[in-house]
């Protein structure tokens, strides 16, 4: 999609030194892309505590290891 935005010159300068890229364009896509995964990060981040994985992972390793004695018998 094309779109005109208005950054300063100091901030896509810094953007693109940060970034290593060769043109604003592509300075502005990896700062896209970066600040999206930071975001998915964030919002898993935000069920640490909520979610009771640990129980089930040992339930499930427990069970396999049933699972894998009963098959060796």
């Amino acid at each position: 999609m094309r779109t005109t935005i208005n950054i300063p010159d100091q901030i896509i300068d810094q953007l693109m030194s940060f970034s290593n890229s060769l043109t604003k364009t592509d300075a502005v896509n990896k700062a896209i892309l970066d600040w999206v995964k930071y975001k998915k990060i964030q919002k898993i981040k935000s069920l640490r505590g909520k979610l009771d994985i640990d129980n089930n992972l040992k339930n499930q390793r427990l069970q396999e290891i049933s699972e894998i004695n009963e098959l060796n018998k």
